[in-house]
C-alpha cells in the first residue's frame, strides 16, 4: 500500500505543476481513486486494514455460517461534508467483509477493468515518460526528476535558453559595454572636435591681418650723422639679415650684441646671416655688430610692425670685404649710399622709379636693361666687360646692376665665356619694323 501511495505520489509530482494549490488537489483526487480501488479489493487481515486507514466492523460468532466473500462497495469520490466529517468515526463502521452482497453487485462482471489515473485526472493533466525525458524534466539515466523542487531542494532552475536569445543577450551587453565605454557617436565626436577647432582658432588668430612679407636690398651708410637702417619684423615671422660688400660677396660678422625683446640667433663663425624674430608684438630695440676688417661698428634699428614685415634684407657695406671680387676692368667706381633708381632696379621694380624698359637680345631672360636721360642701367647675372660702366651694385644672389651711358651693344662674360648682347628702345624697335 505504501509503495502504491509512493508511486502516485511521484507520478504526480513528475507533472512539473509548480503551483501548491494545483499539487494540493492532484494529490486528493489520487488518494481518493486509491481509497476507491481499495475498497473494491477485500481486506486481508485488520493489520493492513490498520495500515490502510480502515476500520472494520466487529467479527461475527465463530458458530455462524461463513458468508460468501464479496466485494465492499466502492468509496465515493466526492469528500464527506462538515456535518459527515464531524460525525465520530465509530458511529459508521464500514460493512465487514463477511456480509451478503446484494444480487446486482455480485452479478457485476469479474473482469472490469479499474479505471486509470489518466481517466481520474485526465489524459491532458499526466505526462508521459518519454516526453518528460525530452523536455528535460526526468533524466535519461537514472529516471529521477530534474526539477530539485521534485527532490527535496530549491525552486525550480531557469529554462534553458535558446541559441537566438543568447545571442540577443550578448549584443544587448555588448552595446550597454559600448555605450558605457564611448557614449558619444563618431558624428557627435566630430561635431565636439569641429567646435573645438573653431573656437581655438577664434582664440589664437590675431585680430589684424598677417603682416605682408617683405623683400628688400638696401645700402648701408658708413657716414657720421646717418640714420641706422631700420629692420621691420612682425610676431610670428622670422626675419633673416645678410651682410654683402661692394661687390656683392659675403662680408663675415666678427660679432654682435643687441636691445630689445627679440631673439636673435648668433651667427656661425665666419658667416655674414643672422636670423631676428621678435618675442612680442610691441617689441623695439636695436642691433650692434663688427664686421671682420671694417672699423666702424653697423648699427640696425628694430622695430615690429603690422602691416609689413622683411622676411629677408640684404645689406651693402660702401667698402670691399674681405671675400670681394674687384673687377676686371679698373674703373672708378662710385657708390652713393641711398641711390634709389639702381636699388629698385635691382628689386625689379624700376617702374617706380619712371625708368623705360628697354629690350634686350641675344642673352637669356634674366639681363633686363632701363633707361633714364642719357643713363642705362643694365641688370644681368653676368660680369660687364664694355662699355665701363659708372656706378653699380650686387645682390647677395650674384644679381649686377650697373649704370653706363646709353649704349647698343654690351660685352659680357659668363663664367668666362664671352656673351653679346644687343640693346634697343621700343621706338628704335618700331622704325626698324
Amino acid at each position: 500500500m505504501k509503495r502504491i501511495l509512493s508511486n502516485c505520489a511521484s507520478r504526480t509530482f513528475s507533472t512539473g505543476a509548480t503551483h501548491s494549490v494545483g499539487r494540493a488537489l492532484s494529490f486528493s483526487l489520487i488518494l481518493i481513486a486509491v481509497l476507491g480501488v481499495l475498497g473494491s479489493a477485500p481486506i486481508a487481515s485488520a493489520q493492513d486494514a490498520a495500515a490502510s486507514g480502515i476500520q472494520l466492523s466487529q467479527t461475527p460468532p465463530s458458530d455462524a455460517a461463513p458468508a460468501e466473500p464479496t466485494q465492499a462497495a466502492p468509496a465515493p469520490l466526492l469528500a464527506p461534508t462538515e456535518d459527515q466529517s464531524a460525525a465520530p468515526t465509530d458511529s459508521a463502521p464500514i460493512a465487514d467483509a463477511a456480509a451478503p452482497v446484494p444480487a446486482d453487485a455480485a452479478a457485476a462482471p469479474q473482469n472490469e477493468q479499474l479505471p486509470s489515473l489518466s481517466d481520474v485526472l485526465g489524459a491532458d493533466s499526466v505526462i508521459k515518460p518519454e516526453d518528460a525525458m525530452h523536455a528535460g524534466m526526468v533524466d535519461s539515466e537514472t529516471g529521477l526528476p530534474v526539477n530539485p523542487e521534485m527532490n527535496g531542494g530549491g525552486a525550480m532552475p531557469p529554462a534553458a535558453k535558446t541559441s537566438d536569445e543568447n545571442q540577443s543577450d550578448r549584443q544587448k551587453a555588448y552595446d550597454r559595454a559600448i555605450d558605457g565605454m564611448m557614449p558619444l557617436k563618431p558624428s557627435e565626436i566630430r561635431r565636439m572636435l569641429e567646435s573645438y577647432d573653431e573656437t581655438t582658432q577664434a582664440v589664437e588668430t590675431p585680430i589684424y591681418p598677417t603682416p605682408e612679407p617683405e623683400s628688400s636690398f638696401v645700402q648701408a651708410s658708413l657716414d657720421p650723422g646717418q640714420k641706422p637702417v631700420v629692420v621691420k619684423t612682425a610676431a610670428g615671422l622670422v626675419t633673416t639679415l645678410s651682410i654683402v660688400d661692394v661687390t656683392g660677396q659675403p662680408w663675415p660678422i666678427q660679432d654682435l650684441t643687441w636691445a630689445g625683446d627679440f631673439q636673435v640667433e648668433q651667427p656661425e663663425g665666419g658667416s655674414h646671416i643672422i636670423r631676428i624674430s621678435p618675442n612680442s608684438h610691441f617689441a623695439h630695440g636695436n642691433v650692434s655688430m663688427r664686421l671682420i676688417g671694417l672699423n666702424p661698428p653697423v648699427i640696425f634699428t628694430l622695430v615690429t610692425e603690422r602691416k609689413t614685415a622683411h622676411v629677408r634684407l640684404d645689406v651693402q657695406i660702401p667698402e670691399v670685404g674681405p671675400k670681394g671680387v674687384l673687377p676686371p676692368v679698373v674703373t672708378p667706381v662710385s657708390i652713393k649710399a641711398g641711390d634709389d633708381e639702381i636699388t629698385k632696379v635691382l628689386l625689379g621694380t624700376a617702374s617706380s622709379a619712371g625708368l623705360q624698359r628697354l629690350s634686350v637680345e641675344g642673352v637669356d631672360g634674366r639681363t633686363s636693361a632701363y633707361a633714364k636721360g642719357k643713363v642705362t642701367y643694365l641688370r644681368t647675372p653676368y660680369t660687364l666687360l664694355s662699355p665701363a660702366w659708372i656706378k653699380s651694385v650686387q645682390s647677395a644672389d650674384g644679381m649686377h646692376v650697373y649704370a653706363m651711358e646709353n649704349t647698343p651693344v654690351v660685352l659680357m662674360s659668363d663664367k668666362g665665356k664671352m656673351v653679346r648682347a644687343y640693346i634697343t628702345t621700343p621706338t628704335e624697335q618700331a622704325d626698324g619694323q
